[in-house]
């Protein structure tokens, strides 16, 4: 077998600093014809190794390449890549060789009495069965390296700083209060993992405060377990207002019960982790003036201690945002001169209050500047918010566009005077109960600048009992005519309506690009309001009703097929390509719920598939979405739906 020898002054030469990284592979290529001798190959490969390829040191870092240093490692990778061609070439030669030794071997062994030449022979088809592997072996190095070559002179790590530090600020999730997304103090997830990677990416990552600006401080739900956690929440809030900088921070602190509301927590329960609890209210108390928003989901108890009443007392000049909600259903004892002093938080703009144990009357906020409000009355009491309470609020927001309230049913009975004039531009309500009375709270107000509508009942067992009259459709046609406003979203769902008031909402509100109908008791297949909206013929001059709608969502009761559905959407579509004056049906969903008089069929899964299928040859351009109702119960803490 020949080996590749180099010279003493060819080793020299390769060794000079004089000779650069380019021509010692280039020397080495006019090297390689030398012996045509394919094993050759592997002695060549394995040299280059060692000494073409002297910058294996940095492979696999982070290592930031000069530009002529760039220049260098493209010519190596490029001559590790031809060499790697050769390889499968080199490999069915070495096969091909040693199953001609075997077998040339086999045929003379018997013939070999000189047991000196049978040990040589032996010896080299040894050698010949070590060469494939070795071949292997260098075809999987120099796969690594021209990986991780390629790699080490990527464009990505010549990027300024300030580019990098850009790039950081989208990897981070983006911050969602009510559903508990956004950053966590964890080495797994940004910003924090972005400092493990390497040393240039934690000086960025500690230099640019917008990657510090969020924190959301998770507890779990065994209050036994919160003690750790606690202190390292400490340090977490701490660290993030270091390197926030000048910048104030929105800070999130979430009990994780999950989305169903679990047993209460009482108090002997939260007496042993309540002092590591003070203490991070504490420290939050004491940079007030750092944050920009607050939000808290705990349980009930947890309001009651000492730091919390004495942080709803402090003066947050730069927040924006406050979220108070429980994450359990309790009762508690109740002082009706209990308050909430928010006064000196001249930048409040979004609100969210989910203490049932607190009277509107008694949370002082700066109303005229809020533009975003939450109201969440779960649990009726002695000093309970009343009708009253509400609108007198609703009178101060003067600059009110977003308005959601979750209220229990039948709790607002007081009658009211004249309706109250709003500049509300989204209004949603929530009623907990199996009842249908809204008690009025529609009939006080007039909305003229009104673009969506959202309404849903909830009830403790996932449905409504008994089929008790309503005035709730009424009411919901009254607010829209006497506000006179231009409906965009109508949304409607569990609500008591009938096909008629429905009807009549859809007739008043032409403007609607988007109508979701998921009333209690769903509809039938075919109805009415389905009938309604479809086009008639094609030559028909009739006007349509709701002619800009873009989204359509029914609730509807198996069995499902609805024959009316189809033509609804294949007309709608078909009118629009003939420049009908018809806004594009972008998007259909039919929300299924299962009939309770009769059993589905055995091939409902077919018929479920089947049925999209056909929607979405109507809308061949547009969604379809098809799924079995999933009942939203009072078990479900109904702010972390909205």
């Amino acid at each position: 077998m020949a080996f590749l020898h180099l010279s003493k002054a060819d080793q020299e030469i390769l060794d000079s600093h004089k000779l650069k990284l380019p021509v010692r592979a280039t020397f080495l290529m006019w090297l390689l014809p030398v012996n045509q001798n394919q094993s050759n190959l592997v002695d060549v490969c394995q040299y280059c190794r060692t000494w073409v390829f002297p910058i294996k040191d940095v492979l696999g870092t982070n290592y930031m390449p000069s530009v002529t240093q760039t220049s260098e490692i493209k010519q190596l990778v490029q001559f590790a890549t031809k060499i790697h061609a050769l390889l499968p070439e080199a490999l069915e030669d070495a096969r091909t060789r040693l199953q001609k030794a075997e077998e040339a071997h086999k045929e003379v062994e018997h013939l070999i009495h000189d047991e000196m030449i049978a040990l040589l022979q032996a010896d080299v088809l040894e050698d010949m069965k070590c060469e494939v592997p070795g071949l292997l072996s260098v075809r999987v190095e120099l796969e690594k390296y021209i990986r991780e070559g390629e790699a080490l002179i990527s464009p990505a790590r010549r990027l300024p700083a300030e580019v990098m530090s850009n790039i950081f600020e989208h990897c981070l999730e983006e911050n969602d209060v009510n559903h508990h997304t956004g950053p966590r103090p964890r080495v797994s997830e940004p910003p924090l993992l972005l400092g493990r990677i390497c040393r240039p990416w934690r000086r960025i990552a500690l230099a640019t405060p917008r990657l510090w600006t969020s924190l959301i401080l998770h507890l779990p739900p065994e209050l036994t377990l919160w003690h750790a956690p606690l202190r390292a929440h400490v340090e977490a809030f701490e660290f993030w207002l270091e390197h926030s900088r000048s910048r104030p921070l929105q800070l999130t602190i979430v009990h994780d019960k999950g989305h169903s509301v679990q047993r209460p927590v009482y108090e002997v329960e939260f007496r042993d982790c309540s002092p590591e609890y003070e203490h991070l209210l504490e420290i939050v108390q004491s940079n007030a003036h750092r944050l920009s928003g607050l939000s808290i989901f705990m349980p009930t108890v947890s309001f009651d201690c000492p730091a919390f009443i004495a942080l709803t007392d402090q003066s947050f000049p730069h927040v924006k945002t406050i979220n108070i909600f429980p994450t359990d259903i309790m009762v508690t004892p109740v002082e009706p001169s209990r308050r909430i002093n928010l006064d000196n938080s001249p930048c409040l703009r979004s609100l969210g209050v989910g203490l049932s144990w607190y009277r509107m009357t008694n949370i002082h906020v700066p109303w005229a500047r809020v533009t975003h409000l939450h109201l969440a009355h779960l649990i009726p009491n002695l000093v309970s918010s009343t009708l009253s309470d509400y609108l007198q609020v609703l009178r101060q927001c003067k600059s009110l566009k977003w308005f959601s309230v979750i209220i229990t049913d039948g709790i607002f009975q007081t009658p009211v005077g004249p309706p109250i004039y709003a500049i509300l531009e989204t209004f949603e309500v929530v009623v907990l109960g199996s009842g249908r009375l809204v008690g009025g709270f529609l009939n006080a107000l007039n909305l003229p600048h009104l673009r969506r509508l959202q309404m849903q009942h909830m009830f403790p067992s996932g449905h409504p009992q008994g089929q008790q009259h309503s005035a709730c459709g009424i009411e919901i046609l009254s607010l829209i005519q006497r506000s006179r406003c231009m409906l965009w979203y109508l949304i409607l769902e569990h609500v008591p309506i009938t096909i008629k008031e429905m009807l009549a909402c859809c007739l008043v509100c032409p403007q609607l690009t988007r109508l979701e109908l998921l009333p209690w008791p769903p509809l039938k297949p075919n109805n009415e309001v389905i009938e309604a909206l479809t086009p008639q013929s094609l030559g028909d001059t009739t006007p349509i009703l709701c002619p800009r709608l873009e989204t359509l969502k029914f609730g509807l009761i198996s069995p499902f097929v609805s024959v009316g559905l189809l033509d609804l959407v294949a007309l709608r579509h078909i009118r629009w390509i003939l420049s009908s004056p018809l806004a594009v049906l972008g998007r259909v969903e039919v929300v299924l719920y299962k009939s309770m008089f009769c059993e589905d069929p055995s091939d409902m899964d077919s018929r479920i598939y089947q049925f999209k299928k056909s929607l979405q040859h109507c809308l061949p351009k547009g969604k379809v979405e098809v799924s079995w109702a999933v009942s939203k119960s009072f078990h479900g803490l109904p702010w972390l739906h909205i």
